[in-house]
Parts: structure tokens; sequence; C-alpha cells
């Protein structure tokens, strides 16, 4: 039974205003929403909120929060936990997460489905409720990239800001993430996503899965290229059909010129942007090395996304205007 029970009645008729970053695992979710949270016009979601969900109530109404914060900052520094690891962004309680780790049901792909909407619509308005009533509520989940036409459909007033990256890169990112993940064990990952806490927990899962996905082994490209050319479909086929409810950018033109990409998806949410804020400093290009199979396979890759590469311009200068 959790905490947070006998609370329940205090986030009844509490709303929210939905804005879902679309974008999958490597594409930039994680840097746009970074960026959109220093603007300080979006209620947000953190490794805080993932871990402590059951409670959170709780927490609040019991003035129990900072309690809360110290235990998970002295669990981090006990675990030597700096950074997740795979892409080098610093945690701690404060670090934006996705809100799949709330599902009920996870699944092998953690989407936002009929099944898991009451799980996640109990969250974020939890989440309404201990912020600022008044703003919208920022929320990513890469694995929705697939799915936001049943998010649309599934909460109607949804708005959704989009990032477009070179399939070249996300695919090598991708591996090279997946890849860290599984060949050691990461602790941050395991204390907010239940799905590698169990897979940490079973030796016999994690040898073969260093097995077949090791630096040596094909298997791991062939099914990353796979999805992403699944989601640059999807993404062609369906980013019109949200019409003003969506916004988009590319990966370049994010890091290019960030204060106008910034600005534009304040206008779109209909929020004002904070005079004098410089966003320049927060986007630092990483030189891109690719990993062998994929600079091998470039050609093949913008062939088969010819259509993506088209459509929202990326792998091209980013022109701003």
């Amino acid at each position: 039974m959790s905490e947070d029970t006998k609370y329940l009645d205090r986030v009844e008729g509490v709303t929210y205003d939905p804005v879902f970053i679309i974008g999958p695992h490597r594409s930039g979710t994680t840097i746009l929403n970074e960026i959109l949270l220093e603007t300080q016009r979006f209620n947000y979601m953190t490794a805080f909120h993932v871990v402590n969900s059951p409670r959170l109530l709780a927490l609040h109404f019991e003035n129990r929060m900072q309690a809360a914060r110290d235990e998970m900052i002295a669990e981090f520094k006990a675990k030597g936990l700096e950074d997740r690891g795979f892409d080098g962004i610093s945690i701690g309680p404060d670090v934006a997460e996705e809100y799949c780790f709330i599902f009920e049901y996870q699944g092998r792909r953690p989407i936002l489905s009929e099944r898991n909407l009451p799980s996640f619509d109990l969250f974020c308005r939890k989440m309404q409720l201990i912020q600022d009533p008044n703003k919208p509520l920022l929320l990513k989940n890469p694995f929705d990239a697939l799915n936001f036409m049943e998010i649309e459909r599934l909460i109607p007033n949804a708005r959704f800001v989009f990032i477009f990256r070179d399939p070249i890169e996300i695919i090598n990112s991708q591996i090279n993430a997946i890849r860290s993940i599984i060949m050691e064990k990461n602790e941050y990952v395991a204390m907010v996503n239940r799905r590698y806490k169990l897979f940490y927990d079973s030796p016999t899962k994690v040898a073969l899965a260093r097995r077949l996905y090791g630096p040596g082994s094909p298997l791991l490209f062939y099914q990353t290229s796979r999805y992403i050319a699944r989601n640059c479909d999807y993404t062609v086929e369906n980013y019109k059909k949200l019409g003003n409810k969506a916004v988009g950018m590319s990966y370049d033109e994010l890091c290019d010129h960030p204060n106008e990409s910034i600005r534009r998806v304040l206008d779109f949410v209909g929020v004002d942007a904070p005079a004098g804020k410089d966003y320049s400093e927060d986007i630092k290009r990483r030189p891109k090395k690719l990993l062998p199979r994929v600079e091998a396979a470039q050609n093949a890759i913008r062939e088969r996304n010819k259509l993506y590469y088209e459509t929202f311009g990326v792998g091209l200068p980013a022109v701003h205007g």
C-alpha cells in the first residue's frame, strides 16, 4: 500500500498542461530538456520523483522532502555516483528523468498506453500539485518516439516538441550507450529503471547479453539501425498530422542557434522567455567518432532514411531564420 494513499484525495481535480519532448534515445532529448528547464518556465520530473513516486504526496504534506533528498544524496555518494556513465550527464536528486520509469507496466519498450495511462495521469497530477500549478509540465520518454500519435489520442491537450538528428549519429551513440550499460553494471540506471535492476540481478542474462552485444558482434548495429529506420519512417509519416500541436528543430539547429531555438519553443508553449538568458554555453559539441561498422554503413543509412534527411534537414548546416 502506497504511503500516498491517504493523500490521494488532494489530487482530485488537479489538471496539468503536458508538453512532450519527442525523439529517440541519443537524439538530443536530454540536452533540450535540460535547457528548457533552465528557463524555469516548466514543472518537471527528476530522479528524485521517480525513485519516490509512491510517496511523493506523503513527503510533501509531511514536510519530509528534504530528508528524503538527503537520503538519496547519501546513497549516490555511497555508490560513488557522479554521472550517468554512458553520456557524462551529472547526476543527483534533481537530474531530469523519464516518465516511463513510473509506469506500472514496463514491458520491453515502456510506452504510454491505455494500460499505463492511469499511473501516468496520477503521477502527473502529483507533480503538478507539489510544484507550480500554473506552469506546463515538461515530459520526455524516448521510447514514445514511435508512439506520439497514440499520446495525442490519449491526451488531447498534449503538445509536442520534436528534435531531429542525423540517424548515423543516433545509431552510433545508441550502440555506445547500450554497450556501456551492458558491459558494466550502471548503479544509477539500476536505481531508476526496474527492468535493468532485474537484468543485473540475473548473471545468466548479463553473460548472454555481453556475448550477443559485445564489440565484436554485429547484432546491436543491425537491431539499432532497424529501430532508428522505423523511427524515421514513423516521424515522416505522422509529424505533420499534429498540426499546431507540434514544433520541431534539428539537433544541429539547437546546437548552433540555442537561443533562437529555445525562444521558438517558449513562444509555441505560450510562456515568456527569461530576459537576457544566454544558452550558448550549455551545449558542448562532442567530436564525432564513428564506430567502424557505422562508418562503413554511412551511405546505406543515408539512403535508407533519405526521406527523413530531406524532410527535416538533418545532417546539413543549421540555417535559422
